[in-house]
């Protein structure tokens, strides 16, 4: 009986043993089984946050496009308006070379004067066109900020028509302004003397 009794005590100890092991078991395959969830959870959240990236980068990709482009065409448009400065530029100086031979013209000259002062009319026509203004300054106050005095007369030394001190009499080089009234270069004028 004795044996009897050491093996029901031996098989009870192996089925508490058991027990132990079915529950560590259990307790092992939940914990496997929240585990692999939370596995499911975070591939799922990987899954998500790689194609929000892969969405942001296409975004900053297509941002940075658009930035190109439009830096290009930035480019493209402060070419144009250097250009057009450059040609306006050009345009103004053959005004003034155009009135000075006008001026060193004698009275013998006057067809070329005519087709001087046509070719003038038509660059200064051209200019309008642009938004390049002459400056309306002859017969005038001066101003400093549209007009440079280059030289002064004595009034008794002009013509009899009414004058005033500081007041323009000729327009040596003309002055220009544009459509939103920058100026884009004074008028070099002579003035009455002041009294």
């Amino acid at each position: 009986m004795s044996w009897k009794f050491w093996k029901v005590k031996e098989k009870n100890a192996v089925d508490v043993q058991i027990e132990y092991i079915r529950k560590d078991i259990s307790s092992l395959d939940e914990k496997v089984e929240v585990t692999n969830e939370q596995i499911k959870r975070l591939t799922r959240l990987q899954f998500k946050s790689a194609k929000s990236m892969e969405e942001e980068f296409e975004e900053i990709k297509s941002s940075l496009q658009t930035q190109k482009e439009q830096a290009n065409l930035i480019s493209q448009v402060d070419e144009y308006a250097n250009k057009q400065h450059h040609l306006i530029q050009h345009f103004i100086r053959l005004l003034d070379e155009m009135d000075h031979i006008s001026a060193g013209l004698n009275d013998g000259q006057e067809a070329w004067r005519q087709l001087l002062e046509e070719w003038s009319r038509n660059l200064v026509r051209s200019l309008n066109e642009v938004g390049i203004h002459e400056l309306d300054v002859l017969g005038e106050g001066f101003n400093p900020t549209v007009s440079e005095a280059m030289e002064t007369v004595e009034i008794d030394s002009l013509d009899p028509t009414p004058r005033v001190p500081y007041q323009i009499v000729e327009v040596l080089k003309r002055g220009f302004v544009d459509d939103k009234e920058n100026l884009i270069r004074k008028a070099q004028v002579v003035t009455v003397k002041e009294l």
